[in-house]
């Protein structure tokens, strides 16, 4: 009997011992299911951060693109405005000398004007100008020096330009 009672106790005692293991073993499998879980997910995010890296790339290279192209349309812009500084310095040239003729003109006009003089029949008579500034759109009159036509030259660029 003595043999039977000890095989009862360690059939017992296994028996005790079994059903903690098997709870360890259903919370063991529980954990490594959640943990595929997880690990499924993580591919999952692994791959949308592939894909958000790989679209970061192409809008990197669109910038730069775009930025090229800015590059390009500025430096055209820069050109055209030194292109239009220069002659706008030409134009000024043009109007000094023109302004500085007009002045001497008008300078001589008077000396000569004073020194004349007038005609009795013509005293009350209305005298003309002692200068006249030509205006060839309104009557048709050449321009004979140069720096009226540069100047009209630089006039007749600028009016095309604005249009």
């Amino acid at each position: 009997m003595t043999s039977l009672l000890l095989t009862a106790v360690l059939d017992v005692l296994v028996l005790a011992a079994l059903v903690p293991t098997i709870y360890y073993a259903w919370r063991l499998s529980r954990a490594l299911a959640v943990l595929r879980g997880g690990r499924t997910e993580f591919a999952q995010r692994l791959e949308e951060v592939g894909a958000a890296i790989a679209a970061a790339g192409k809008t990197i290279e669109d910038l730069k693109g775009a930025r090229d192209t800015a590059n390009v349309e500025l430096r055209g812009r820069i050109e055209a405005a030194k292109a239009l500084t220069r002659e706008l310095k030409e134009v000024c040239g043009v109007a000094e000398a023109l302004a500085a003729r007009l002045e001497s003109l008008a300078t001589k006009g008077r000396g000569s004007a004073a020194r004349e003089e007038p005609i009795p029949a013509l005293r009350n008579k209305p005298r003309p100008p002692h200068f006249a500034i030509r205006d060839p759109e309104f009557d048709g009159a050449e321009v004979h020096s140069r720096a009226e036509r540069e100047l009209l030259a630089a006039l007749r660029r600028r009016a095309a330009g604005k249009r």
